[in-house]
């Protein structure tokens, strides 16, 4: 069942029915919801223009993105974000302000509906985007390496991208930042050296004689293809406006290169020549 609630708004927009708590006050309480708003929409739209704004823009605007850094999250056990809803007479043009109507808990699949640019509405485009895959270099480089000795592992994928992507016809500026590096050793060997030969870490390793991040391999005569997988931490913003986080990171498989073991022979040499 819908609930409807009588709010008070800011200076030059009207409340449709009589005073009550302020729009800042409304987030605590349950207005309506996003059904029960959209029929109200679909019978009233031969007369009335409609708009969505998230609870804490006090009035529709086409820059209200760059206001709200932050989406107002619904109480309780209401999952969603707070929007306004406001509407004027049809096609009346900026000459008559909006009046607001009633507030909702709008869901992901809701404002995607509405073409509202989200956290998780970023978060599906950060996925489907293509993030640098990291190139693995190893020392010694010579495409093989000896069985029982340490060899060094590094990449330079290290900096922060971004990449601009157009959501519900807005401009959407996306960073991706490397947080972790997983390291797969023996990728594509047995179950129990791929188990043991996986190691993440916060360094992604550095050129000898610095270098931090290095494996021994037991097993000569073998070829492994190991890579560098990079975790990605995101963040986002609409139209130049503040930073925004994205919820999860993204992990992005590297580039897998081969490398083959050898062991050392021992060649006796004569100390007097």
């Amino acid at each position: 069942m819908a609930l409807s609630m009588a709010l008070s708004v800011p200076s030059g927009h009207a409340a449709e029915s009589g005073a009550g708590a302020t729009l800042d006050e409304a987030h605590a309480q349950v207005v309506t919801s996003a059904d029960a708003a959209n029929a109200t929409i679909a019978q009233t739209t031969a007369e009335r223009d409609w708009t969505w704004t998230p609870s804490c823009a006090h009035e529709p605007s086409t820059s209200w993105q760059e206001a709200c850094t932050r989406l107002r999250r619904c109480s309780g056990a209401r999952e969603g974000h707070l929007f306004n809803l406001w509407w004027r007479p049809k096609d009346a043009g900026d000459a008559i302000p909006w009046t607001w109507h009633s507030q909702a808990c709008l869901g992901e699949t809701d404002l995607a509906e509405i073409g509202t640019v989200t956290p998780g509405v970023v978060q599906r485009a950060f996925e489907r985007l293509e993030w640098p895959a990291a190139e693995l270099f190893v020392e010694p480089d010579r495409g093989w390496t000896l069985v029982q000795l340490e060899t060094n592992f590094y990449t330079t994928n290290t900096e922060p991208s971004r990449q601009v992507v157009v959501l519900f016809g807005v401009e959407v500026e996306v960073e991706a930042s490397p947080v972790s590096w997983t390291w797969r050793f023996t990728e594509g060997k047995s179950v129990w050296e791929e188990r043991h030969r996986v190691v993440t870490t916060s360094s992604p390793g550095a050129p000898l004689p610095v270098g931090s991040v290095s494996h021994v391999y037991r097993w000569a005569g073998q070829v492994f293809r190991p890579r560098v997988d990079t975790t990605y931490v995101g963040r986002f913003r609409v139209d130049g406006g503040g930073w925004q986080e994205i919820p999860e990171s993204l992990t992005v498989p590297g580039v897998p290169i081969e490398l083959a073991t050898r062991e050392a022979a021992a060649v006796l040499v004569d100390p007097h020549g």
